[in-house]
């Protein structure tokens, strides 16, 4: 009886371990969702606010070189939030999943080999206590 609430408190630990590895890669693949969509805004915000070729006859006042400088930027920024969401997609998320998974199949096999020493146990604790009734009398 010891050995199965044991068991039981073992499977709600790791249960417990495997639902927060899960949320943790739902997290990171949500986040680098969000980071590649972001840099997708960047880039089409600074497509649409581009100036036209009529505008480069002005293309050497300060103005419109900082603001087209500026634009430059956002596309130094997106890069950036492009380069974050493969690092994380890489490196955090594809390990996370790999660590679920290898986690997940050690504990079913572990859970397969505790069952089945807990059902030997039984058998011989019950021919344990067959041998003592039949050599106790």
């Amino acid at each position: 009886a010891v050995v199965s609430t044991q068991s039981t408190g073992v499977q709600e630990h790791t249960d417990h371990g495997l639902e927060f590895t899960k949320k943790c890669h739902d997290f990171v693949r949500d986040r680098v969702k969000l980071e590649i969509d972001y840099a997708k805004s960047l880039r089409r915000l600074r497509k649409q606010y581009k100036l036209k070729n009529s505008e480069d006859d002005s293309a050497n006042f300060s103005t419109i070189k900082t603001y087209n400088t500026f634009l430059a930027q956002l596309d130094l920024v997106a890069r950036d939030h492009e380069i974050l969401a493969e690092g994380l997609q890489e490196k955090v998320a594809e390990r996370l999943k790999a660590v679920h998974k290898e986690t997940t199949n050690n504990r079913k096999n572990l859970c397969n080999t505790a069952s089945q020493l807990q059902h030997e146990y039984k058998e011989w604790q019950t021919s344990l206590d067959r041998h003592h009734q039949k050599y106790g009398e």
